[in-house]
């Protein structure tokens, strides 16, 4: 069994990271993954090189190696990143989807297997242009991974729900693993209360988030005879001290996966 992570940090100004890190950590420990995936990666702090340490020796034991795609337009905020405790054999960066989005696929040794894994951060803009943009996103995406070669798991921050063209068009090609073992998607993966602990006018440009205006747009895809043990969502702990600090504006989401 393979045990992967997905998770948007949410890098924004406004975001209250220090307060958010040691709730990332924490949980992160506790789900115990073999591989996680982080979009929305701070690439010009030590973020990741904290979160790796701190993940490090946890329940399963282990050191992970970091691998960081760092975003080339230095502006934008969506940097990705995937941390694992098993051997690297390869690593492939596909930095020139639309908008400005990237992927990053790092193949690792289950056993005598190797497992591909994919993290990729979709377009946000939740318009009809913006859904246009996501459904070339995907299109551009299969054309690099190419042709299902293997165990394979597609996993991030698609920014579309599940009845948006971009997920119609990965699950030509893939399974949704939650929706696999539940038989719907999460009610909503984004926002999560944290949006209530910020500054959201600064944070995003908005007076409010309406209440109820939630969706599921994080996934975890398979694909290569990958079969599905558990999907559940992760990161949905508050802080103990202030009930709507939440680690990310994200809930996560943790697979089980067997390999064939």
């Amino acid at each position: 069994m393979v045990r992967v992570a997905t998770l948007n940090l949410l890098n924004n100004t406004h975001g209250r990271w220090p307060h958010r890190e040691p709730l990332v950590i924490d949980q992160a420990r506790a789900v115990d993954a073999d591989v996680y995936a982080f979009q929305e990666v701070d690439a010009t702090s030590d973020q990741i090189e904290r979160i790796r340490s701190g993940i490090s020796g946890g329940g399963g034991g282990g050191t992970y190696e970091a691998i960081t795609l760092p975003n080339p337009n230095r502006t934008s905020i969506k940097s990705l990143a995937i941390l694992t405790r098993l051997p690297v054999v390869d690593v492939a960066r596909c930095t020139d989807l639309p908008a400005d989005d990237l992927a990053l696929r790092v193949d690792v040794e289950v056993g005598d297997q190797r497992l591909h894994v994919t993290t990729t951060h979709f377009h946000f803009s939740p318009t009809r242009s913006g859904s246009e943009v996501r459904r070339l996103q995907a299109e551009q995406l299969l054309r690099w991974l190419g042709p299902i070669e293997g165990p394979t798991v597609v996993l991030g921050d698609f920014n579309s729900r599940h009845s948006g063209s971009a997920i119609a068009t990965m699950k030509q090609h893939f399974r949704s693993a939650h929706e696999h073992v539940h038989g719907t998607e999460p009610d909503a993966t984004h926002p999560t209360p944290l949006v209530r602990a910020l500054d959201v006018e600064k944070a995003y440009g908005v007076p409010l988030f309406p209440e109820g205006a939630g969706a599921a747009v994080d996934y975890v895809f398979v694909g290569g005879g990958v079969e599905v043990d558990s999907c559940a969502v992760a990161w949905d702990e508050p802080s103990a001290d202030e009930p709507d600090l939440y680690p990310s504006d994200h809930f996560g989401l943790v697979a089980d996966l067997r390999l064939p």
